[in-house]
């Protein structure tokens, strides 16, 4: 059984893996982690603790955009967070920016398709903007 643990992957964090990766993920939300296992698997709250571990993230709670009030969120160390911004492939990017790339992520199915999509934003009043 320990042998058959070790040649099978789990799947699970596998395709959360290559979805973050392919689209910079470096910031989002521990809400919007266990959202993110849920697009692949239902699994328990706390599985978020060692999947998103394992991958590399660390967690800590951090407020942006004028907000005063932490969420618990996860992130890459090499994402080097300093005062609302974090570092997505050398460029510093506001952490909303990363916070609103997850959620139109979870909302829209073509985004998590890496080809032949057209990126989405979404205005305040939720209406989708091409």
């Amino acid at each position: 059984m320990k042998e058959l643990r070790i040649l099978t992957p789990d799947v699970v964090k596998e395709q959360v893996r290559e979805i973050l990766e392919a689209k910079n993920i470096v910031f989002f939300t521990s809400k919007q982690a266990q959202q993110l296992m849920e697009l692949f698997a239902k699994r328990e709250a706390n599985s978020q603790t060692h999947l998103f571990t394992e991958l590399g993230y660390k967690k800590n709670r951090f407020a942006w955009g004028g907000n005063k009030s932490q969420i618990a969120c996860w992130y890459l160390p090499s994402a080097a967070l300093v005062r609302g911004e974090v570092l997505v492939g050398g460029i510093r990017a506001p952490m909303g920016q990363q916070i609103t790339k997850v959620s139109e992520l979870l909302v829209d199915p073509a985004m998590r398709n890496t080809e032949g999509h057209k990126d989405i934003s979404f205005s305040k009043n939720g209406q989708k903007q091409w």
